[in-house]
């Protein structure tokens, strides 16, 4: 009996631009010394829920900065946890990933990753074509399926954090 193979050839797979970054840095440290080096301004969102399996489900600290002259959205996101669990393992000489929600000429990528090897705490950063990584649609899809779901909380008026205030007699 003939098998027949069903193969997904995505272009939303190459509409994005990834850096590999390695350091030993803690994430906040490693966003202050890069928006030192890059102009840009990289802020914490809530933790990237990444779903490996069904029962299993990495929390990933994710920065994202919107570049204006671009109008990009950037994103930095960890490839491990606390548990120094990979969520993509195929990369695991890799800390962290920006992705860059655009294909960018390579002079610019080069200008970027060229900057960045100048920050201080960073070991490695280079160019990875989208189409080596193998879950990279799964985890942009994730992470776009967040950003709605931030999106959707600050409309809705949700304070993601309240200042104590003392309470008045």
């Amino acid at each position: 009996m003939a098998t027949k193979k069903l193969i997904l050839d995505s272009e939303h797979q190459e509409a994005i631009s990834v850096i590999g970054i390695a350091s030993t840095l803690a994430a906040y440290r490693l966003i202050h010394h890069l928006n030192k080096q890059l102009p840009s301004a990289f802020i914490k969102q809530r933790d990237l829920p990444y779903y490996l399996s069904e029962k299993e489900t990495l929390l990933l600290p994710l920065y994202h900065y919107y570049h204006p002259t671009s109008k990009n959205n950037w994103f930095i996101l960890a490839n491990n946890t606390a548990g120094r669990k990979k969520a993509i393992p195929a990369f695991r000489n890799v800390d962290f990933f920006m992705l860059i929600d655009s294909v960018l000429e390579t002079e610019a990528l080069d200008d970027i990753t060229s900057r960045m090897r100048k920050a201080q705490g960073i070991q490695m950063a280079i160019n990875i074509r989208p189409s080596t990584v193998k879950n990279l649609e799964l985890l942009h899809s994730d992470l776009e399926m967040h950003l709605m779901e931030l999106q959707k909380e600050k409309k809705a008026g949700a304070t993601l954090w309240q200042r104590n205030r003392p309470i008045s007699d």
